[in-house]
């Protein structure tokens, strides 16, 4: 969009990546300016006449320039004439190139559509894994939730300064390493009374061994190294 004699540069785009997107930006670099001091954006709306039965909706896709008011580099360009009409010249490129993306508008949301049609097949792929996973994946159990809590209450009611705290990772049946587990941290007072906390919100113990109880059988007391006990 520009050539080694231009006073402006208009970054890199593609049509398919605005569709697919839902939109984007793009930005000029203008000499005699700061970075980029205009910059198109590139909009999916979606407006709904109700009717008294159905919903009609009507896509369109909007272009608009926007500009910053400052922004000037003497530095660079000390001449503010000059400097003014690089900046009017890139702006009336990038109207240019607005109209040229706006008139695209039906390649545009072929993008869009194809992109959603992938991203809810790759989505309903994970959760179709996600359920396989879960019924592979054994729950803990009540009797074995029980025992972890007294274990991990036992830890925090055991020797040293008050107070004493422990914490078990609640992993959820089908989840993987890389999703983030549940934290129950049990804190325990000098009269002996533990507290428990979900991910930092207290509950009470019922809940929390329900909530073990039905986790994954993978769900254990973490180590003190983990967390620094």
């Amino acid at each position: 969009m520009s050539t080694s004699s231009s006073p402006f540069v208009i970054a890199p785009y593609s049509i398919a990546d605005l569709g697919k997107n839902g939109g984007g930006s793009i930005e000029v670099k203008v000499q005699g300016f700061w970075s980029s001091v205009a910059t198109l954006y590139v909009r999916r709306k979606v407006a709904y006449d109700f009717e008294p039965e159905t919903a009609i909706e009507t896509v369109t896709w909007a272009c608009e320039p926007s500009h910053s008011s400052g922004g000037r580099d003497p530095k660079e360009l000390a001449d503010d004439l000059e400097a003014e009409d690089n900046f009017a010249q890139a702006l009336s490129a990038l109207i240019v190139l607005g109209r040229h993306i706006r008139i695209q508008a039906d390649v545009l949301e072929r993008h869009y559509v194809s992109e959603c049609a992938v991203r809810a097949a790759e989505l309903s792929a994970k959760k179709q894994a996600k359920l396989v996973r879960y019924a592979a994946d054994t729950p803990l159990g009540f009797g074995a939730a029980h025992d972890l809590f007294n274990a991990a209450s036992a830890i925090a009611n055991g020797p040293g300064l008050r107070p004493g705290f422990a914490k078990i990772t609640l992993i959820n049946r089908g989840d993987l390493p890389t999703d983030m587990p549940t934290t129950l941290e049990l804190t325990a007072t000098r009269s002996g009374r533990v507290t428990v906390r979900k991910n930092g919100s207290v509950v009470s113990k019922a809940d929390a061994l329900e909530a073990l109880s039905v986790s994954s059988h993978r769900s254990a007391l973490r180590s003190n190294h983990e967390y620094g006990a």
